[in-house]
């Protein structure tokens, strides 16, 4: 089950919002502030059909009946998908967001304005299975390296927290180290499988420098104390 069913419910598919329809979204405006864009686009590909299970219409309808099916999405009901993927914002940055998706005013966001923020767009390529991220050149590589990693392995502890995962640290540990073998550690297959599940599209060069990251110790294998040291 994705983690959008888990917070809001899976069942039979939404019928009311479905026959709804909006413009593509065209990308946010030059003004918006790049904490914006990041936000908004960290929920979009959370929300998106292949994580989420569900198309942008089902999301909708199923955040419509968190408070009251009134074919409208409240600032309660969009605060509350908001802070399921990004914790850690602002009331202040939750009323600016909240104003960027209600482009009407109305104070209450419809299927269109969420279809435009949150929807498929038509020139964003998508990612074949198995495909790589581009690498970086050498020199700008070396510059944002540890920027990339360092923001992916935080999203993945955000993820693994007791609250979202509904484990502690420990048993998240013991189901990870019996993907491959039960050895008290964690092997670069069973710790690559857990970054892929929250970030795909990694190349092998990036799961490697992640894994090389968190075994401080270079063993090979990651201990349990390095896993809680970074990720507890």
């Amino acid at each position: 089950m994705s983690e959008f069913a888990a917070r809001f419910g899976s069942g039979p598919e939404a019928a009311g919002a479905a026959g709804a329809a909006g413009p593509s979204r065209q990308g946010p405006p030059p003004s918006e502030e790049p904490w914006v864009c990041e936000v908004f686009d960290s929920v979009r590909s959370c929300l998106s059909p292949a994580r989420s299970g569900f198309s942008v219409e089902e999301v909708f309808d199923r955040l419509d009946k968190l408070q009251s099916a009134d074919g409208g999405l409240s600032p309660a009901e969009f605060d509350k998908m908001i802070l399921t993927y990004r914790p850690e914002l602002s009331v202040q940055q939750l009323k600016k967001l909240f104003a960027l998706v209600n482009t009407s005013g109305s104070g209450h966001i419809s299927l269109r304005e969420f279809k435009r923020r949150f929807g498929e767009t038509v020139d964003q390529p998508r990612r074949e299975p198995g495909a790589t991220t581009p690498s970086l050149p050498a020199a700008e590589e070396g510059r944002q390296g540890e920027a990339w990693a360092h923001k992916v392995l935080e999203k993945v502890r955000n993820c693994l927290s007791p609250e979202r995962s509904g484990h502690s640290i420990e048993e998240v540990f013991r189901r990870l180290d019996r993907l491959d073998k039960a050895d008290n550690t964690l092997s670069p297959k069973e710790f690559f499988k857990m970054i892929l599940t929250y970030e795909q599209g990694l190349s092998s060069q990036q799961l490697q420098r992640l894994f090389a990251l968190v075994n401080a110790s270079g063993s090979g294998k990651i201990t349990y104390s390095e896993f809680k040291k970074r990720f507890g």
